[in-house]
């Protein structure tokens, strides 16, 4: 039997469950333009509102990303949470301007935290962000908008289980205890599993937190050890916990069994098993088997083909589709030209839905994939994505 190929018209557009939005505007680029003429790091663009409107993606969790060491806005020096605060806050803002000028809306839902929490401390005040830095004048107006929730990527900004509710108040969705490197509640996916020390007692009560609000805890950075240990925690605190990784990959199709960064096979069976999600990651060097050494020569150029091998081995190690989302991480340190072939934009995720259909996912598989599956796992209204 042939799998019916897509109907855009009929379908639900996407959620992508990992958008570095805040991060591109704090660092320059206009969210509010069209790619082309949007400025700012990682050209060519793939990224902006209105690209994202285009390729009909209707929600997302954006992130507040932090970076320990950089100089650039979204940067502190390590171990200054005050200014990882302050970073974060701007990004924040952001959001928070947007939303002012109509250009996003909340994600809403059963388990959105009301805004409700104690007043803000001075230092949770602090730093506030222009908004005419992150919203131009020429952004407000009627248009499509994306619905967005908050994820934390790198924890250090949170200064600990009694200042979630503040962050969970302003729609925090989710949070990675840490990037790459160490953080003050975990190691990441770059520290040597000879220096990985796992999880530190903030880590483990933070995650605790998290369980009691709703907050769901994103593994997609950890290092191994680390893992291991929010594992055996998240077993403890059992159906309490939701558990994502928003941007990972199948370590096994990366021919390299250290790669930290993507996700082995007894950790997608043990998510399945939980009923978590795995965004696919949509970096083209993440898709086809790791090259030797630092750099991407030798690697052969990536295509939506390699994707879809990526989402076929997850559903097969966990024995549904269910487990397989979409959190794309497009223009999060990489360009468009960084995307898997031909792919080149939002509106490429038509080519990558068609392609599953040519795999023999069906559509109400495919319907999961793209929007479905995120919507369950973060307990959100049926009008998310409804056409």
């Amino acid at each position: 039997m042939t799998t019916p190929k897509p109907d855009p018209a009929a379908d639900p557009g996407w959620f992508d469950g990992h958008l570095d939005l805040a991060y591109l505007a704090v660092n320059g680029r206009d969210m509010t333009a069209p790619p082309t003429r949007s400025g700012g790091p990682h050209a060519p663009a793939a990224v902006t509102l209105p690209s994202l409107a285009a390729g009909r993606v209707c929600a997302a969790l954006g992130t507040i990303f932090t970076q320990a060491g950089s100089p650039d806005p979204h940067g502190y020096p390590a171990g200054d949470f005050a200014a990882a605060r302050a970073a974060a806050l701007a990004q924040l803002e952001t959001y928070a301007a947007w939303r002012r000028a109509g250009l996003i809306t909340a994600l809403q839902g059963p388990n959105a935290v009301a805004h409700a929490g104690a007043a803000p401390t001075h230092a949770q005040r602090s730093a506030p962000i222009d908004a005419q830095r992150s919203t131009p004048a020429h952004a407000t107006g009627p248009g499509p908008t994306i619905a967005v929730g908050i994820l934390m990527e790198n924890a250090d900004p949170i200064a600990g289980p009694d200042d979630l509710p503040w962050w969970a108040a302003r729609g925090l969705r989710a949070v990675g205890l840490t990037w790459t490197g160490t953080s003050r509640y975990a190691c990441g996916n770059a520290v040597p599993p000879a220096d990985d020390t796992g999880l530190t007692d903030a880590g483990r009560d933070l995650i605790a937190a998290m369980a009691d609000l709703g907050i769901a805890l994103d593994i997609s950075h950890l290092a191994d050890r680390s893992l291991r240990q929010a594992v055996d925690l998240a077993d403890r605190l059992g159906a309490r916990l939701t558990v994502v990784a928003s941007h990972s990959n199948a370590r096994a199709l990366r021919a390299d069994p250290t790669d930290q960064r993507h996700l082995a096979d007894d950790t997608i069976r043990w998510l399945a098993t939980r009923g978590g999600v795995i965004g696919l990651n949509l970096y083209a060097r993440f898709l086809t088997p790791r090259a030797n050494g630092p750099s991407a020569a030798g690697q052969r150029a990536a295509t939506v083909g390699d994707a879809v091998d990526h989402l076929n081995h997850i559903a097969a190690i966990a024995g549904t589709t269910d487990c397989c989302a979409l959190g794309s991480d497009m223009d999060g340190g990489f360009s468009a030209l960084d995307l898997p072939r031909p792919m080149a934009s939002p509106s490429g995720l038509a080519a990558l839905d068609e392609a599953l259909a040519d795999a023999g996912w069906t559509q109400d598989q495919r319907r999961g994939f793209r929007l479905a599956n995120w919507r369950r796992v973060l307990g959100l209204s049926a009008a998310v994505g409804a056409q």
